[in-house]
């Protein structure tokens, strides 16, 4: 049986060319695969621009005939994949899913890595790694905060959030299990936390301008400031509950200390303990301490009256 021609141009055709009704010029066919083939013209000489699959999958293609270049593929289930580059040597750029997910990728063909997921919401999850390795390094919110992770593919932690004011978090841990361990402000104060996922309580906070640092003690939520660290070696310690601390003594790198007593705010010296000489002792409100007993090292003891500056010593 003679191969059948095309009605318009009467050239001889393959068998299972399928004519379009009418007459009309023959644009596309069905191979032995069963796969039609669409073209943009005749099939003779028109590029091939696309290719439908029995079991639902489309691919597309562009160029002039003879170097048409994949350039699209629809999956059976919505995804569609993306490529770049000449007949042969396309490479997967992108994968947009039904949902709205679009997965970006760089590399030659055959060699395609996940650089970037970019979802519908605006979060943008960015990747680092040869094919098949790709892990997770920063993901970008619509907010600004980014997220930063180390690690191999499918244990990436963790390690830092960078907030549009910029706050920088850090983290400690294992995937899953990162813990909150410091806090740098934009003026270069650093807070550090102890304590494991959920629990992290602040444990210090160091002055980037004069090197000064706060110790704290206590759980989440309830931290109380206990000692502030002056460069000098100057030691302040405070006690009671979480915003009612009061300084309870000052310590000086020559051992002298000061001791105080009072609520926050109204602390008043109560002693002051000269190393290898003895303790002075004081009476008084806040800013009106004045001494009332000297009491040396070798058990001797002096008795004062008189306002603050202009103490004299009493004589039984």
């Amino acid at each position: 049986m003679p191969n059948p021609r095309c009605p318009v141009c009467r050239t001889p055709m393959e068998m299972g060319v399928y004519f379009r009704l009418g007459g009309q010029m023959i644009t596309e066919r069905v191979n032995e695969e069963g796969i039609r083939e669409v073209y943009d013209g005749h099939v003779l000489v028109a590029p091939l621009i696309r290719m439908e699959y029995p079991n639902g999958k489309v691919r597309y293609f562009e160029g002039p005939r003879g170097e048409e270049r994949k350039v699209r593929l629809r999956t059976a289930d919505g995804n569609e994949r993306h490529f770049q580059g000449a007949k042969g040597e396309e490479r997967k750029v992108r994968i947009v899913y039904p949902n709205g997910d679009v997965q970006h990728f760089e590399g030659a063909k055959g060699e395609e890595h996940k650089v970037r997921v970019v979802y519908p919401n605006g979060v943008v999850q960015h990747f680092e790694g040869a094919k098949g390795e790709e892990h997770k390094v920063r993901v970008v919110y619509l907010n600004e905060n980014v997220q930063h992770f180390e690690g191999a593919k499918d244990e990436e932690h963790k390690v830092g959030v960078v907030f549009p004011n910029g706050v920088v978090w850090y983290f400690e841990g294992v995937k899953g299990e990162e813990r909150h361990v410091r806090l740098k402000y934009p003026d270069g104060h650093v807070q550090y936390y102890e304590g494991a996922k959920g629990e992290e309580h602040k444990v210090r906070l160091v002055n980037s301008n004069d090197g000064v640092e706060k110790h704290y003690e206590g759980a989440k939520g309830e931290e109380r400031k206990v000692r502030v660290v002056f460069l000098d070696g100057v030691e302040k310690h405070f006690e009671g509950a979480n915003g009612e601390e009061h300084k309870v003594r000052i310590v000086y790198p020559s051992g002298v200390v000061q001791h105080f007593e009072g609520v926050k705010g109204e602390e008043r010296q109560v002693r002051l303990e000269l190393p290898n000489r003895g303790d002075w002792y004081y009476e008084g409100p806040k800013n009106e301490e004045h001494k009332v007993r000297w009491v040396s090292t070798d058990g001797q003891v002096q008795y004062y009256e008189g306002p603050k500056g202009y103490e004299g010593m009493v004589n039984f």
